[in-house]
């Protein structure tokens, strides 16, 4: 879980301590926002290394804009490739009606 305003660096540097793919969750727009970033690969073409300071807010809309992004921060030597997942229809409104408060009668 991130968020926005965190650097892409940062939280890809705590991406790197799973060594593999990772979902990287935010909140945006009061939406639960889910980004899934793939292993490093050696067959992906080395790109180079995103902005210093680049904010995963600022990333997400790059992601979205191409529909995924192959992308390399400073901690790695080849590049991975980043897409957001569709968003998941809420379940609140569905499973709301079949609940009801039970006060305590006071």
């Amino acid at each position: 879980m991130t968020q926005p305003t965190e650097t892409v660096d940062e939280v890809m540097g705590l991406v790197s301590v799973h060594m593999g793919p990772a979902l990287v969750a935010l909140i945006e727009d009061d939406e639960l926002v889910f980004l899934h970033i793939s292993e490093t690969c050696d067959s992906l073409r080395i790109v180079d290394i995103v902005p210093d300071g680049l904010c995963v807010s600022q990333f997400l809309t790059m992601v979205r804009d191409e529909g995924h992004q192959t992308f390399r921060v400073k901690y790695w030597k080849y590049s991975a490739v980043a897409h957001v997942l569709p968003p998941v229809p809420s379940l609140e409104a569905e499973y709301s009606a079949g609940y009801r408060h039970v006060g305590s009668g006071v």
